[in-house]
């Protein structure tokens, strides 16, 4: 069972079933403890949320749940295609199976009750590891990163295999976003407006290294140390 997140109009104050409160910068007890929260705000599309800090909620300046707290990149741009583009269905944190895993969609673009659009704006850590203030050691940032990248590719090839065009704008590229959206929609036509290339260069590179990382780690407990024939030498000799 998981436990209950009560989150209220200040999401600085977090509660479980459990009557243990975190408070902000507070970090889950243990070193391998992994909450799962539920949201019990009425008609949250994604209520099971995992952490394994709560202050990453607040920092992050969301929920962490399907709801997330109003004010974010995606939720402003959400209000104002409603308010742009009133004949078309715009929804906003869908979820998707795809290729067996499920899978995030910021804003899914609807029209008759078909997707004809997506729209993801990317923050920093789909371009390189990144911290949003977790005290996450370096190498869990970079498996962190490759798992995004992989969850992208993922997604990428699978709008693209039905044919429905994807906008990916980076987070530099914010302050256009409004206008990039409104071209997109026009054009209809895929489009990533940021350092993507760059970041599948960097993705690759950090997987190759941890490929030849792993290959030495094995490579080494393959071959006895000299420990190991000193060992076997002195199993050999006669005792008196």
């Amino acid at each position: 069972m998981p436990a209950t997140l009560h989150h209220t109009s200040q999401p600085s104050h977090w509660l479980l079933d459990s009557e243990q409160e975190f408070v902000e910068g507070a970090k889950a007890q243990g070193k391998y403890y992994k909450p799962r929260l539920m949201c019990t705000r009425p008609g949250c599309p994604d209520p099971i949320c995992e952490t394994t800090t709560i202050n990453m909620f607040i920092n992050h300046k969301s929920l962490g749940c399907g709801c997330r707290k109003p004010g974010t990149t995606a939720q402003k741009l959400l209000e104002w295609m409603r308010e742009t583009f009133p004949t078309l269905d715009v929804s906003f944190s869908e979820w998707f199976t795809i290729f067996g895993q499920r899978l995030e969609m910021d804003i899914v673009v609807r029209k008759n009750s078909q997707i004809i659009a997506i729209v993801e704006p990317d923050g920093p850590h789909h371009f390189r590891p990144f911290s949003y203030g977790d005290s996450q050691s370096h190498a869990k940032l970079v498996q962190r990163f490759l798992g995004q990248r992989e969850r992208d590719e993922k997604k990428d090839r699978y709008w693209k295999a039905r044919n429905i065009p994807v906008l990916r704008v980076a987070y530099k590229n914010y302050k256009k976003l409004r206008e990039l959206v409104k071209e997109f929609l026009e054009n209809r036509e895929t489009r990533f407006v940021g350092p993507y290339a760059e970041a599948r260069e960097l993705a690759e590179e950090l997987h190759q290294q941890k490929k030849k990382k792993q290959q030495r780690q094995r490579s080494t407990r393959s071959f006895p140390t000299l420990a190991d024939y000193l060992m076997r030498l002195s199993d050999l000799v006669p005792r008196s």
